[in-house]
């Protein structure tokens, strides 16, 4: 059974070389989400291809290097979802250089460079920075999405910001030494930890298959963001 990023790789691989051979520092390539969840549809489309590269320093040059690729790309395939090419600098143990190691632990395949994957318990003791990180991230994509005027925009960028949140709920279970990544599993993890919430969980969970209007989308939105923050990121 193949995956959405078995079927186009051939196809992109050619971008995949250009920005590794490019990019100064760089230390690890890898792409990562749902392009590699095996499906009986080998062609079901994700929204975009998650690929990472790990630099030391030099991200502002290799992220310009990186959205020229992503450009050129889409230009000649553009049938195929955009390359979502994120820049991460790995010379500082940051809560986002681990963030983004543990993705790449969990759900990545190395495409070149150094293999930089640690097991599961390796998170353990980072676990509530990496809460706080991407607590901060969802709030910061909530206010992006709330100052929008554009309805479009606005609408495209709901389905990710239900998932960021839904996602800490995965972050949640890493001091039991698991870590879920799917929203209706990360959905499941905060209804566990906080009943309270089923309500509004059930909500942003339902928006992913029916038209949820937005304004109750935002005030669920807002209770879990409030609930993460007073239960899971105190000092």
């Amino acid at each position: 059974m193949k995956t959405y990023f078995d079927v186009i790789e051939r196809a992109i691989r050619p971008f995949i070389n250009e920005l590794w051979e490019n990019c100064p520092s760089k230390l690890s390539l890898y792409v990562r989400g749902s392009s590699l969840i095996h499906t009986e549809i080998s062609t079901s489309k994700p929204l975009d291809i998650d690929i990472l590269l790990f630099v030391h320093a030099n991200k502002e040059q290799a992220r310009l290097i990186a959205r020229k690729i992503a450009k050129k790309c889409h230009k000649i395939y553009p049938l195929i979802p955009y390359l979502d090419i994120k820049i991460i600098d790995y010379s500082l143990e940051t809560p986002e250089s681990i963030f983004n190691t543990l993705l790449v632990s969990q759900t990545g395949q190395l495409l070149a460079g150094e293999d930089l994957s640690q097991p599961i318990s390796y998170f353990k003791n980072s676990s509530r920075e990496l809460i706080q990180f991407s607590l901060d991230e969802a709030e910061a994509k909530f206010e992006s999405v709330l100052k929008t005027s554009d309805l479009l925009i606005q609408n495209k960028r709901l389905p990710h910001l239900s998932k960021s949140i839904l996602r800490i709920g995965g972050l949640l279970k890493l001091n039991e030494g698991v870590y879920v990544r799917s929203p209706s599993e990360g959905a499941l993890a905060l209804c566990e930890l906080s009943p309270k919430t089923l309500k509004d969980i059930t909500i942003i969970l339902d928006s992913f298959e029916k038209q949820t209007p937005s304004e109750i989308l935002f005030k669920s939105f807002v209770k879990i963001l409030k609930m993460i923050k007073e239960e899971f990121c105190y000092d």
